[in-house]
This record gives structure tokens, C-alpha cells and sequence, in this order.
């Protein structure tokens, strides 16, 4: 395994500790908190983020003063067919994190660890208690922070389950969501200069700021443990979602198409799914946050928390509950409502799979747009009968000639029925 002084953290969640008391800028307790320029509060539940500090530890040279929040996200349909989503960072009411402890003790434990980790935190949260803005989904999380010697990242193994009291979910995705404001030249925030790049074939996304020219460029991303196949999408602060309608829909990575080389205030999220939960079941979701000098830096420590994730915590990746979902709707008889699903995989090379719904008999258009909003491949243009149903696009246009990297757009007319997601063909 390599030894980079740059970050890598394997994250899940943002503090609400952070949220009630600012950051202390004592030594004693910075050299507890700080990885790699940034400062993690040991007690987080369900929100996380960093804040500007001084660096009194001369022995690290890999520091950066990010701005940067992140949280967990988790949206599902309930038993009665609604769309709830618990969110670290609030709803459109409050900005009161939808997380808060089970258990207000956080276990620190330093003995029987492997010999590269100095310590192992667990904290325990659920989104249980109601107020406005918030209906609970009934979901608990077990938060397993690892802190490591001689190492450039922390590790936090997220197991989420469903109270055995609570009814079960249906299309459930859980995200990781991010806002950095990554430093200019002079260290300072420049949160309106900063732009999206996106690491190993697009499925590691990292903000950067676009003003900094050279090799050297800090970087600050996020990628999923133990997956090939994430949902990962960014936005703009003027398209930030805010009631969970929204937010289950970026979940699935149907946000506004932006360009990421377009400099601007950036957000991301990396999400998977759909996932089912029946009470008592649980999900892991481990997450690498990554902080490097460079993209090459940044792939090799995102490959380093891969192989601690795998050879030390067992490595089990999560699993699309996709055949569980058909089977149900097979059972219960014909699809209820039309609908178009997000594209599998996305991103995507070579091609990529479209899932829609169809409650009854209809004449559908599948047609695939550009951002300038020029058509440049149907896929669909004939009547189905009632069902569900798939096709794929294999990034050629109608002439058959391969597309160019970017943002699409595909659309799906029945009926009085429309609805569209973005997709991303990585070369």
C-alpha cells in the first residue's frame, strides 16, 4: 500500500457537532481531528465538514485549508408509495441536520486494531425524531471511523438498516453529498472559480479551482468503496435541490445538464441505487473522500482506500436490487404509473442501459439530445403494449458514427407522459 501525505477518507456522514460549536484552533485537539488540512470532528452524525485552521503540525506538508461540507443522503419510497429523503444538511425549512445520535457516547477504541490503524470511532444516529420539514423513514446508522499512522487517509464504514418496527422501502439510494470550496493561488476561498473534474473513468468526482494553472492543482473528491457502477452528478449553488422530491431526483442523477469545465460554486453527489430495505435488513456504504496534489495522486489513494476497504473491512460491495424490483412489480401485476429510470451505468463506455414503464398501451419517443438541445439519436419511435421495458444506446448517433465525451440528455414522451435524465459518455 502506498504512503501519500495526502487525504484520502472513507466518509459517510457530516457532523452535527460541527453544526452547534465552532472549530478549536488548539494544537492538542487539531492534531486529533486533522487529516491532511482537514478538520474532522470525531463526533459526526449525519452531516460532516471542515473549516479554515491554522497548521501546527510541521511534520505534515500536505496541507490545504478547504471550505468544505458534506452529508448523507437517503431517499426511498415508503410503504404508501411516497418519496422521503433524509438529508444531513436539512430540507427547504430548516437547516437542521435530518440525522441525530441514538447513542450521544462515541466508543473510541485503540487496542486490537491492525497495525496500520491508530484508532476506530463509532458513533450510532438515525433520522427518527419528526419535525417540520422531515418525516422519518425509520433508519438507523452505525458509523465506524478509522484513523491510520504513517498513512494519507481515515477510513468510515457506514452500515445502515431499517428499524424492525418500520415498514419496508422501496427504490432506495444513498448518497454521499459534497460542497467544496477549493483554495486559489493566494489559499484563499473562491468558491465562483472552482470547476469539476472527474477521476477513473468518471466515477470519482473531485472540485478543483480553475484559476491555478500547472501540475500542482489541489483537488478535493469522493468515490464509493467497492463499486464500478456509482450515480455521480454535480450542480451549481442556484440549482441546489430543497424538498425531497428534488433531492431523490438528484439522488438518481437527474440534475440540470451544466458543463464542469464552466468555473462556478460547485456541489456533488455520489449516490447508488435502486436498493430495497425490509425491516431489520442493513446496507453498507462506504465512501473515499480524497484530497491530493494531482489526478495521479488522487487515483493512488483512491485505489489505496480500495485495498483497505477490501483486504481489511472485507470489501463487500453493494449490490442493485433491480430483479427484486421487477419481481415485486410482476407480482402486483402491471407497472401503476409511466416512468423513465435513470441510465445504468452512468457514466458510461461504451454503452448504457434505459429502463421506462408503461401502465397501459402507448405510442413512446426515446430520443437522445445534446445540451444545446439538437436531437442526435431516437431509440424509440413505435407503439408498446403495457409493461416494462428496456433499450440500449451504444453513444452512436443516428448515422452511426460515435458521439464525443459529455452530457446527453434523453427524453421520453407517451401519451401526455414526459420526463428526461442526463447521462455522461466518458471516452
Amino acid at each position: 500500500m502506498k504512503r501519500k501525505f495526502w487525504i484520502v477518507l472513507v466518509v459517510g456522514v457530516v457532523s452535527l457537532a460541527l453544526l452547534r460549536s465552532s472549530f478549536s484552533q488548539d494544537a492538542t485537539i487539531e492534531a486529533k481531528t486533522k487529516v491532511g488540512g482537514l478538520k474532522l470532528p470525531d463526533q459526526t452524525f449525519g452531516s460532516f465538514g471542515t473549516a479554515r485552521h491554522i497548521n501546527k503540525d510541521s511534520t505534515f506538508t500536505g496541507f490545504v485549508n478547504y471550505h468544505a461540507e458534506f452529508a448523507l443522503w437517503l431517499g426511498a419510497r415508503n410503504s404508501q408509495g411516497k418519496i422521503l429523503v433524509s438529508a444531513g444538511n436539512g430540507n427547504e425549512l430548516t437547516h437542521q441536520p435530518e440525522w441525530t445520535p441514538v447513542i450521544p457516547e462515541l466508543q473510541v477504541e485503540t487496542e486490537s486494531l491492525s497495525p496500520q490503524v491508530e484508532k476506530r470511532i463509532t458513533t450510532t444516529y438515525s433520522d427518527a425524531v419528526a419535525f417540520e420539514g422531515h418525516e422519518p423513514l425509520g433508519v438507523r446508522v452505525e458509523q465506524k471511523v478509522y484513523g491510520f499512522r504513517n498513512t494519507g487517509f481515515a477510513v468510515l464504514d457506514l452500515t445502515i438498516s431499517l428499524e424492525e418496527k418500520a415498514r419496508a422501502l422501496t427504490d432506495v439510494y444513498v448518497g454521499f453529498w459534497a460542497d467544496v470550496d477549493a483554495p486559489n493561488n493566494e489559499d484563499k476561498k473562491s468558491p465562483a472559480n472552482d470547476k469539476v473534474g472527474l477521476a477513473l473513468k468518471g466515477i470519482a468526482p473531485f472540485i478543483y479551482d480553475g484559476s491555478i494553472q500547472g501540475s500542482e492543482i489541489p483537488l478535493l473528491g469522493a468515490k464509493i468503496l467497492g463499486v464500478t457502477d456509482p450515480i455521480v452528478c454535480w450542480w451549481t449553488v442556484e440549482n441546489d435541490p430543497l424538498k425531497d422530491d428534488q433531492k431523490y431526483d438528484y439522488l438518481q442523477g437527474n440534475v440540470p445538464a451544466s458543463d464542469p469545465h464552466t468555473p462556478g460554486d460547485y456541489r456533488f453527489l455520489v449516490s447508488y441505487g435502486p436498493l430495497s430495505l425490509k425491516p431489520g435488513e442493513t446496507l453498507r456504504f462506504p465512501v473515499a473522500l480524497v484530497q491530493a496534489p494531482q489526478i495521479s495522486d488522487f487515483e493512488d489513494n483512491l485505489n489505496d482506500a480500495e485495498e483497505f476497504f477490501a483486504e481489511e473491512l472485507g470489501g463487500v460491495a453493494l449490490k442493485k436490487q433491480a430483479a427484486a424490483i421487477e419481481q415485486s412489480a410482476a407480482l402486483e401485476g402491471l407497472p401503476e404509473t409511466f416512468r423513465l429510470y435513470p441510465n445504468f451505468p452512468n457514466p458510461f463506455n461504451p454503452e448504457t442501459r434505459i429502463r421506462f414503464d408503461l401502465p397501459q398501451a402507448d405510442h413512446v419517443e426515446l430520443r437522445i439530445y445534446n445540451t444545446l438541445g439538437q436531437l442526435v439519436r431516437t431509440l424509440v419511435d413505435q407503439p408498446y403494449s403495457a409493461g416494462s421495458f428496456s433499450v440500449i444506446w451504444d453513444g452512436r448517433d443516428d448515422s452511426g458514427q460515435p458521439l464525443a465525451s459529455g452530457i446527453y440528455i434523453y427524453k421520453m414522451t407517451a401519451g401526455e407522459f414526459t420526463a428526461q435524465h442526463k447521462l455522461l459518455l466518458l471516452k
